[in-house]
């Protein structure tokens, strides 16, 4: 066994073919390139990446401009796929059918970056609802779970008056139904309420996360925050998740207060940690509080941690966003296999634990072929793996 760097590498003896142990993907995908930025859609049907050559590969030379490509989870099968430069990267996921994608582009003629809807099957952009204009922008569009909903936080330039705003489909169109105090919007599982975060009113020196009925636009209660960071709500819509200067704070949707703080350590950090899951009342999360790392968990309304293993964990693996699916993948190891017969030879491996956050075990133990990333998706029933020209489909065992 050797290190390199950050990486654990295990040279295999000889023996058995170890490939024959690989695990069987629902499938594959011959990219001809590296999958950069990869993001599944909202239900998980779909995955979209942004497709880079590697070396001097003619046929992965032909694929420039670099190009987005939409495949379905299910059978590999390419969905759409669009040429452009979005600046950041697509950082909402998506429809599964490619018809609607948040990006962000700058464009001619003021150059300002603005969020657009793209349809990657068309090729078509058009505004968000009620930002219209070469210099208007707004934070992330958040949506309800059926997509019948939208919101975001328009740009005022002053950070006072910014406003969470929140649009509602129609047979003619998005019909905005509800404007509240506060920068990044993000709206509930069923649409209807929303968070913002912002100045609390009166007070520039202090910062509230705020949750307010779509109904009615009352504000329903007020919590003290020091960062503007809002990942959210839960998908059970129990909790908002703040990310805030100490962790990853989880208020209450009921009460306002915090249920608990998820952070790297006691005292709290200035993230929180990056590899962490959400799923029926309870959390998991790879923390780093020096040089190992530790699978901790937490019961959210219990407030407490209750639980707490040591792992071997791969930093920078695992690209799943925070709180971007019910599963918890951990790249344990990276091992080189020589080949049977072929002196010399070796191919690598990949294998990856992936947990649940309300067991301490893992509900499924993968190997992988190449020595990529992975991402889980948000319905929690496919790992991604992402190779140096390939795609790979993993099935996960349903949630109990």
């Amino acid at each position: 066994m050797r290190a390199v760097g950050a990486v654990l590498i295990v040279v295999a003896a000889g023996g058995a073919d170890p490939r024959e142990s690989l695990s069987k993907p629902r499938a594959v995908v011959a990219t001809r390139g590296e999958v950069q930025e990869g993001v599944f859609s909202a239900d998980g049907k779909a995955f979209l990446g942004w497709v880079t050559p590697l070396g001097k590969d003619p046929a992965a030379e032909r694929l420039k401009p670099r190009p987005w490509v939409l495949w379905a989870a299910a059978d590999g099968a390419e969905v759409a796929r669009w040429t452009g430069d979005p600046t950041p990267g697509f950082l909402v996921p998506g429809s599964s059918d490619g018809t609607a994608w948040p990006i962000y582009l700058s464009e001619p003629p003021a150059f300002v970056t603005r969020c657009r809807l793209l349809d990657l099957t068309a090729g078509a952009l058009r505004d968000v609802p009620g930002v219209a204009g070469p210099t208007e922008s707004c934070t992330r569009p958040s949506y309800s779970a059926d997509r019948s909903r939208m919101a975001y936080s328009d740009y005022a330039a002053n950070a006072g008056r910014r406003t969470g705003r929140v649009y509602e489909r129609t047979a003619a169109g998005w019909a905005r139904v509800a404007a509240v105090a506060g920068e990044n919007a993000a709206l509930s599982p069923d649409g209807t309420l929303v968070a913002t975060v912002g100045y609390k009113p009166g007070d520039r020196s202090s910062l509230v996360a705020r949750l307010f009925a779509v109904a009615d636009g009352r504000e329903r209660w007020a919590a003290g925050v020091d960062s503007y960071g809002l990942h959210g709500f839960t998908p059970d819509g129990r909790y908002v998740v703040q990310a805030d200067n100490a962790g990853h704070r989880f208020l209450d949707v009921a009460t306002g207060r915090q249920a608990v703080l998820v952070a790297n350590g006691p005292r709290g950090d200035a993230r929180g940690p990056g590899e962490v899951a959400y799923r029926a009342g309870r959390v998991a999360a790879v923390v780093r509080p020096g040089p190992s790392a530790e699978l901790v968990r937490w019961d959210v309304a219990a407030g407490k941690e209750v639980g707490r293993t040591p792992v071997t964990s791969v930093p920078g693996r695992n690209r799943t966003p925070p709180f971007g699916s019910p599963r918890l993948a951990v790249v344990r190891s990276i091992r080189n296999h020589p080949v049977p017969g072929r002196p010399g030879a070796s191919w690598s491996g990949t294998g990856v634990d992936v947990y649940d956050p309300a067991a301490a075990d893992p509900v499924a133990r993968l190997t992988l072929g190449s020595p990529g990333t992975v991402v889980a998706s948000p319905d929690g029933g496919t790992l991604a793996a992402v190779g140096y020209s390939s795609l790979a489909f993993h099935p996960l065992p349903a949630a109990r």
